[in-house]
């Protein structure tokens, strides 16, 4: 007995008995592949109580006894499972997935029909069904349409025409909001253009009627006030300005606005023109090539090159020169040539108001709208609004690393200096004494005479308050293996001048627990951790070098000092806060104050404040007489002890 050779259905042998078995497993065959549809693809093993009959498509890796039964028909019938190897161009109809598959001779694959031309349609529908009152319907997120370059044979534009019969009639484009009508724009009854729209989709109004015969543009409900300023950007003139304001994120948009004019190759033209009476005077953009330029004429028809910017280097050309700015221009006041940029009013007898207004607009206060100025493309200073709404200046010296040196409170107007103002009126002072006997040098009272120390002192003029201890830190001199004092060294002394200088011990003080007399700063409270009861007149300076080493330290306000500086920066004591608070980030840092109390003596003459358990270094403290600016660098300040 021999099968078919393409259904491999049984065949019946001459005189062969029981010809109903042969017979009906033919039948059972037919039935299973004749219009084969399968209740699953891809099916690994045996589903799980299977019904007879159930027909599926092996996977490729299946187990069990599906093994060895990859990408072939099984069906199960009469308790049995049944496999069917498949053959090239066979047809299979997968119920769940709706999918018609081909199997290629190598796998099953959805079968797919080569349309290059679709003629006389009546119905088509893209996602969705089309029907007789909408023959063509789409129901998607994104479409494009996407001019044919001439690389490929057409010509690099897109136009896309919508035709009506006659004027009477209406071709437009409407859009809707939930399947109601909101706007709707194009020829309506006649062959102006119109732009309707509708709060409801049932009552419409006119925005925007353009005259064919004329140009002439009507707005027939007019415009939006715009003669008091729109927070999204300061256009004050009504009828003269256009608002292009960003979707903003809350609704689902980036809060940027960029507008896009797009060519299709180099060697077309994309552009802005603008025109006095239909003539063009300034056509600004891409004209031929990739270089931006700025072309003017005088009467729309002799056209010169005003500016020229080169996107290989991004230098700026100006073909025709510069007008001599070193005479005033009496509408602003630029003179320097070549290094001005010109804001000139549109003139009251023109038209406008005889104001000139820059705006920069950003979407919300944790946007940034600024202006950066840069140094070889590195920047060096930004201004503006900078994530809240205090006005900033910002400095850099690398491009990187910014700091502030303004800012500009709008509840209360006031000024601050985050890292100090220097004061140029007073010059750094190189004399003056030191009062204390030891020098500042904690080796002795009164302090050696020599440059060398030996013996670690403590200082006669210190007290701990709060339960803070003092002790030795170690001795500063060249070759030492406390980094710390290296770093103190380095900052005071060049590395040539250490050998041979005077020799000092650094104090280490470490904060208590105790917490009288709290300094509340920035929610934080600080605590004195040392005091000086010594009666001080009405005009003293005095200094010291500090480093936290854990914890955080604060020089706090207090009415006796007049002025403090900082590594030379002055500080605002009642403003200044947050840069007069120091932790171990922060290194080593000189700290000069004037000490004129009201009284003529003030006692705890230090100011510095520390959180409970900090660790501090202090060195070459210095009391002088006068009020004096002494250098970020000048080390420890002899006493008069070696001057006897």
């Amino acid at each position: 007995m021999s099968d078919t050779s393409r259904l491999g259905l049984p065949r019946i042998d001459a005189a062969q008995s029981q010809k109903h078995v042969t017979h009906n497993e033919a039948l059972d065959v037919l039935d299973a592949l004749v219009h084969l549809s399968v209740c699953a693809r891809n099916v690994l093993a045996p589903p799980a109580n299977v019904a007879e009959g159930w027909q599926g498509l092996v996977g490729a890796a299946p187990q069990g006894v599906f093994a060895g039964h990859a990408l072939q028909v099984a069906i199960f019938r009469d308790g049995a499972w049944a496999f069917y190897p498949p053959r090239k161009g066979w047809r299979a109809y997968v119920e769940p997935d709706k999918a018609l598959l081909i199997f290629d001779g190598a796998d099953w694959a959805r079968l797919r029909v080569d349309v290059s031309e679709l003629q006389n349609l009546k119905l088509l529908g893209v996602g969705t069904n089309a029907d007789a009152q909408n023959p063509f319907s789409l129901k998607l997120n994104a479409a494009l349409f996407a001019a044919v370059p001439v690389s490929e044979g057409g010509t690099g534009d897109l136009r896309m025409a919508l035709n009506r019969q006659q004027a009477s009639n209406s071709v437009s484009q409407l859009y809707q909001s939930n399947w109601s009508g909101r706007v709707e724009t194009g020829l309506m009854g006649d062959d102006k253009y119109r732009i309707k729209v509708s709060a409801d989709g049932a009552v419409w109004k006119e925005a925007l009627v353009i005259d064919p015969a004329t140009g002439l543009v009507n707005f027939p409900n007019g415009f939006a006030d715009l003669r008091a300023p729109d927070p999204r950007a300061q256009v004050v003139n009504k009828g003269n300005n256009i608002l292009f304001a960003p979707f903003n994120v809350g609704d689902g948009g980036t809060g940027d606005v960029r507008i896009a004019l797009n060519r299709e190759q180099a060697s077309n033209t994309v552009s802005q023109l603008y025109q006095s009476n239909w003539s063009g005077r300034v056509e600004t953009g891409l004209m031929g090539d990739d270089k931006y330029r700025i072309k003017v004429s005088a009467d729309g028809a002799a056209w010169k090159e005003a500016l020229v910017v080169d996107p290989a280097t991004g230098r700026v050309n100006f073909p025709n020169g510069f007008a001599d700015l070193r005479t005033p221009d009496p509408r602003a006041q630029v003179v320097n040539k070549g290094n001005n940029i010109l804001f000139a009013p549109f003139n009251v007898g023109d038209g406008g108001t005889g104001d000139v207004r820059i705006a920069l607009n950003r979407e919300q206060a944790s946007n940034t709208v600024s202006q950066l100025y840069q140094s070889n493309w590195s920047g060096r200073v930004e201004t503006g609004l900078m994530g809240d709404d205090k006005y900033r200046i910002k400095v850099s010296a690398d491009g990187a690393a910014w700091k502030e040196a303004l800012v500009v409170d709008p509840a209360t107007a006031r000024v601050s200096f985050p890292n100090g103002l220097s004061d140029p009126t007073i010059a750094p002072s190189v004399t003056g004494v030191n009062l204390l006997d030891d020098g500042g040098r904690f080796a002795g009272n009164p302090e050696p005479v020599t440059p060398a120390v030996t013996t670690f002192a403590d200082a006669t003029w210190l007290t701990s308050v709060n339960g803070a201890t003092r002790a030795n830190y170690g001795v500063a001199r060249p070759g030492g293996t406390l980094v710390p004092i290296s770093d103190l060294l380095n900052k005071i002394r060049p590395i040539n001048a250490q050998a041979g200088a005077s020799e000092f011990f650094v104090l280490q003080v470490t904060a208590g627990a105790g917490v009288a007399s709290p300094a509340a700063v920035q929610g934080v409270n600080y605590y004195a951790p040392l005091s000086s009861a010594r009666h001080v007149g009405r005009g003293v300076t005095a200094g010291l070098y500090f480093r936290v080493i854990s914890g955080a330290l604060v020089m706090a306000q207090t009415d006796s000092i007049t002025r403090m500086l900082i590594d030379g920066i002055s500080h605002d004591l009642w403003t200044d806060v947050l840069a007069r608070i120091f932790n171990a980030t922060h290194g080593w840092k000189q700290m000069q104050m004037w000490q004129a109390p009201l009284s003529g003596a003030v006692s705890g003459f230090w100011p510095m404040r520390v959180t409970p358990g900090s660790v501090v270094l202090l060195a070459a403290p210095f009391v002088t007489s006068g009020l004096q600016t002494f250098a970020t660098d000048i080390g420890p300040l002899p006493s008069q002890r070696v001057w006897r």
